[in-house]
Order: structure tokens, then sequence, then C-alpha cells
């Protein structure tokens, strides 16, 4: 944890903005680990739970792709692309349980956390500044 939060102590000494990615299995600690950055550091979080598909995109030649049981198109459209700008904006949170969206309000934040297994998807790598990969 020591050299997680020496890293990201640099990178805000560094960047205007700056994104990290904790990925990992369930049950790995991946919000165990967003939750305690975010008591330490002012950010947002983000959760790729939010970002599961809906169930008409959910074909078996998507599902056969590793991580295609997450949007990652909707996340970097709605939120990874919306960090960049540094100004408030609003992202779909999906429920799998109510099959329904919710409306997220964000204010801009220096330090931004995304936490979630695929969060690490190939398509979103080039978003963040650091990565974690919780084992």
């Amino acid at each position: 944890m020591n050299e997680i939060i020496k890293a990201v102590k640099n990178l805000l000494s560094e960047k205007r903005i700056i994104t990290l990615a904790i990925d990992g299995m369930s049950a790995a600690g991946k919000s165990t680990l967003a939750n305690e950055l975010s008591k330490r550091f002012d950010s947002n979080v983000f959760h790729m739970d939010d970002f599961f598909l809906t169930g008409e995109l959910r074909t078996p030649q998507r599902l056969k792709q590793v991580g295609g049981n997450v949007d990652y198109v909707r996340f970097k459209d709605e939120v990874l692309e919306k960090i960049k700008l540094n100004e408030p904006f609003s992202y779909r949170a999906y429920s799998c349980v109510s099959g329904e969206f919710s409306k997220r309000e964000v204010m801009p934040k220096k330090f931004n956390i995304v936490e979630g297994a695929y969060s690490l998807h190939p398509t979103l790598l080039k978003f963040y500044d650091y990565k974690i990969m919780i084992k």
C-alpha cells in the first residue's frame, strides 16, 4: 500500500488529472483498495459493476470475448473521455438486479479511481496513469 500511496502522490504533483485502475479477480480486494485510496485522497471512484452489458447487448459472440460482459465502450465514452475534460458530467449506471439505468453526477477531481473486473481491458489502457492488478 505504501508504494501505491507514494506513486499517487508523485503523479498528483506532476499531472493535472490522474486516473488509476484497479483490476483483479472477484473478491480480490479491488473495492477495498479503492475505498482506502479515496479516504486518503480527494477522488472520484468509478465501479465497473455499473457497466455490465445490458440484455440486448449480451450476444453469444460478445460473451465469448475477454471482458465481453462489460460495456467498455460505454464506459470509455461516458466516463474516461469525460474525465479528461475536467468538467462536471454524468453517466448512466446500469443495475443488473433491476435492469435499469440511474444517472450519476460527477464533479471533476484531480484523482480518479476505476475499480472492477476488466477495468484494464486493452481498449481502456491508454486512459490510465497508474494500473494495479490484484491477484
